[in-house]
């Protein structure tokens, strides 16, 4: 029999304990804060280095290929415009999402409070704009794993035909892919698939590589392309497309929770970007000037040789099965902690393996990578990329802000929303015309 003594000191804690838990239950989160165990142990986190090439090949990765093509459809000037301003917005607002994390915009005085989409959601709108926020970012991320699959099924499908018809031939290709892709999802989280991060990398390297190649050849042998007449309808179409290429920020939040050392997290945004800019320049503007008006939705269409087209169709497939499981990694976290299965395999497999399959019966339905890719830049993206982070940094941190850093703020959000209101006009448009 265990005996249980009480006593005035037992009795003073059992009060504090019970007003404690109170004041908790007056503010109960939807999705259970990973910032509870921000005193847990990071030795075993991810290295800088090693989410910069997470990072980095989530942005470098599928939108690269589509770039030339939204260059060619409004001309040189207006796409490098487009693209310095789409980068340095979205270079900005990882600023701003890393800046939310935080109590404080002071570095040496600030705390961690959040480490997640849903926390910063939460924090700054309350429950309701909590499931907002969250339903938002669980389907962008789950729409991406969904234009994984198209691509990679499309690049397949380019590399050998199995059915007579086209449309059903991709479709076979696309579910190929949805079961090449399944058991990456069941690796674990950023550090352990850090490793698929590196293959992927080297193969979009690789595509960077040949696709340079080409368009340089191109370009010397024949000179310069001719683009088609400048339309205005055409740039919020353009700036959709390279929008979702330079987009990866719903998982930032999970990327700095999963370091060893967030505080470097700033940095890695820095140096991933500039270094995303530069690549996506030299790649979208060689692309689009050697091939003009015809340049392909994938510029691998464009290849003259019939060889190296099937070639970088495989390094395309076997970078986007490496991608794959990068941005479904905050849907299943989110999904574990609202269930709270955290030590639940079983469960957790399941969970990972129906979104895969859902994903996959969405590619099968829908396979069509351009339209999907400029649909997905002007629906959900601009509420991740621009507006949440704008909206975030001044409702908890606008005191501390100076008048510029407001505009800025500002400047980004508005920028978010009409780009979306245009965008979608505008790929409605292209697609019925």
């Amino acid at each position: 029999m265990r005996c249980t003594i009480f006593s005035p000191f037992h009795q003073q804690i059992n009060k504090k304990h019970k007003q404690t838990m109170n004041d908790t239950n007056n503010d109960t989160p939807l999705l259970p804060s990973t910032s509870e165990n921000k005193k847990e142990k990071k030795s075993k986190g991810a290295s800088s280095f090693q989410t910069g090439l997470n990072m980095l090949n989530e942005l470098e990765g599928q939108g690269l290929l589509g770039l030339p093509y939204a260059a060619s459809i409004v001309g040189v000037v207006p796409a490098s415009v487009s693209l310095v301003l789409v980068g340095a917005f979205a270079a900005f607002t990882g600023y701003l999402i890393n800046g939310c994390m935080y109590d404080s915009t002071d570095t040496n005085k600030r705390t961690r409070v959040s480490s997640s989409y849903a926390d910063l959601a939460r924090r700054t709108f309350g429950s309701s704009g909590e499931r907002f926020c969250t339903l938002v970012q669980m389907t962008n991320l789950s729409f991406v794993g969904v234009v994984y699959l198209v691509l990679m099924g499309n690049a397949l499908h380019n590399v050998y035909s199995v059915l007579d018809d086209d449309m059903n031939d991709r479709r076979l290709w696309i579910a190929i892919s949805t079961l090449a892709a399944f058991p990456t999802v069941h690796l674990g989280g950023y550090k352990k698939i850090s490793l698929l991060s590196f293959i992927g990398l080297v193969s979009i390297i690789s595509i960077f590589v040949v696709g340079v190649y080409f368009s340089s050849k191109e370009l010397s042998d024949h000179g310069n392309a001719s683009f088609p007449k400048f339309k205005w309808i055409n740039l919020p179409q353009t700036i959709s497309i390279f929008l979702f290429a330079f987009s990866a920020h719903g998982i930032f939040p999970d990327l700095e929770d999963s370091m060893s050392d967030p505080s470097q997290f700033s940095k890695v945004v820095a140096g991933v970007f500039t270094t995303n800019i530069a690549l996506k320049a030299v790649f979208t503007f060689l692309g689009a000037l050697a091939y003009g008006e015809a340049t392909g939705q994938i510029l691998t269409e464009n290849f003259s040789s019939s060889g190296v087209r099937s070639a970088v169709n495989v390094l395309i497939a076997v970078n986007t099965v490496m991608s794959f499981p990068l941005p479904l990694i905050p849907v299943f976290n989110a999904i574990r902690k609202y269930r709270n299965s955290e030590n639940s395999t079983i469960q957790n497999f399941f969970v990972r393996s129906l979104i895969v399959i859902l994903c996959g019966s969405v590619a099968v339905g829908v396979p069509n990578f351009g339209t999907a890719m400029g649909l997905m830049g002007s629906i959900t993206l601009p509420f991740l990329t621009f507006i949440f982070p704008g909206l975030f940094y001044v409702r908890l941190h606008g005191s501390e802000l100076s008048m510029m850093m407001k505009f800025l703020c500002w400047f980004v959000i508005m920028f978010g929303v009409i780009g979306a209101v245009l965008g979608l006009f505008s790929n409605i448009y292209s697609i019925v015309n």
